[in-house]
């Protein structure tokens, strides 16, 4: 009897060390249950940026990788995007799973009106969740309560565009360099008083140089509202200088061989934007698994490895080659770097910046 007790126990160690062995780690579990029943959805709402780019990015390389799920994708700006998904709820329809764009619509839209849901809730694999792999070695967050507008896009947003037939840029070092009476004039400046790059631009200004240089700085430039217009007058060399301008129009320009070319970094640093890069988790969503699947693939090493070649912007990991990365969008060691991509952000430019601008230039 005892040695047949002995084996039957030696029984149960042999097959309890087998069962130890193949059994799957517990996110693996949710992950294989939560993808089975998104399959079983077979559908991902998803609004994200306009532009073909845009939709190649956030809908054909997830559907590469997860063809048994199909992409909603509609693509607008924020401010054209909004208005149209606050009228489906307020009709009681919520038919929108992810919200991908900036943080000003994040900001003053989705979050003032409740519309997400804590977006780390959606997180099953690992290396989405390992903070060692996100800039910083922690996640960033436009909102205060850190749970809902997720930054996985952070860049250095390019300071200063320049005529490349007119002037060197190795000849300016500091912001303050632009108040050399020589410059006065001969820069060019998308209106401060309006949202915009220009807004964003003297904010950045009024946090890193302060409202001597702002005011100084007023006296030098040359305003306009038309975005590309701006960007015209530097390639024609009306301008040889521009500050506050689209980074897009002038990437634009520069790639059909124009004379243009932009500055990223003096002396006192930059601020970082997110651009078109926050995921937000949309409250109530139609499709939870197949959302929560797009989530992670996203901010997966894959899915921002894709964010990076197809854009051309910095994603906030830090575990993934940035080859793909243009050179005026990397975020380099030793530079002060100032935050725009918070709420807190957008609301000081709303309330201060815009505020003073308006005080001290006047039509």
């Amino acid at each position: 009897m005892k040695g047949l007790v002995l084996v039957m126990v030696a029984l149960a160690l042999n097959l309890s060390g087998a069962s130890a062995q193949t059994a799957k780690p517990a996110w693996q579990e949710e992950w294989e249950k939560v993808l089975e029943a998104a399959k079983r959805e077979g559908v991902v709402s998803l609004w994200g940026p306009p532009g073909g780019w845009a939709r190649g990015t956030l809908a054909d390389e997830f559907a590469r990788s997860f063809p048994q799920i199909r992409v909603d994708y509609q693509g607008a700006s924020g401010s054209a995007a909004w208005p149209k998904i606050q009228a489906e709820r307020d009709a009681g329809l919520f038919t929108l799973d992810v919200h991908i764009g900036g943080v000003g619509t994040a900001a003053t839209a989705l979050y003032k009106a409740k519309a997400q849901q804590p977006i780390e809730g959606a997180f099953i694999l690992p290396d989405v969740k390992d903070r060692k792999g996100w800039w910083g070695g922690k996640l960033h967050f436009g909102d205060p309560e850190g749970k809902f507008v997720l930054v996985f896009s952070i860049n250095p947003t390019p300071a200063l565009a320049y005529n490349t037939k007119l002037f060197d840029p190795k000849g300016l070092k500091s912001y303050r360099d632009l108040l050399d009476p020589k410059w006065k004039g001969r820069v060019v400046m998308v209106d401060p008083r309006v949202a915009g790059p220009g807004n964003a631009r003297w904010h950045f200004y009024l946090e890193a140089l302060g409202k001597d240089f702002v005011r100084g700085l007023a006296q030098q430039v040359v305003l306009t509202r038309d975005h590309r217009q701006s960007v015209e007058w530097i390639a024609s060399g009306k301008y040889p200088l521009g500050t506050g301008l689209s980074d897009v129009h002038v990437g634009e320009f520069g790639k059909k061989g124009a004379p243009v070319g932009q500055i990223s970094h003096l002396a006192e640093g930059n601020y970082l934007s997110a651009g078109w890069g926050t995921v937000n988790f949309m409250d109530r969503a139609p499709h939870p698994n197949a959302a929560k699947v797009y989530i992670n693939w996203l901010l997966s090493k894959e899915g921002q490895l894709a964010w990076q070649q197809k854009s051309g912007y910095n994603s906030a990991r830090v575990d993934i080659p940035k080859d793909a990365v243009d050179a005026l969008n990397q975020i380099l060691d030793g530079v002060r770097h100032y935050e725009q991509f918070t709420i807190r952000a957008v609301k000081e430019r709303e309330e201060i910046s815009t505020k003073f601008a308006r005080e001290i230039i006047k039509d």
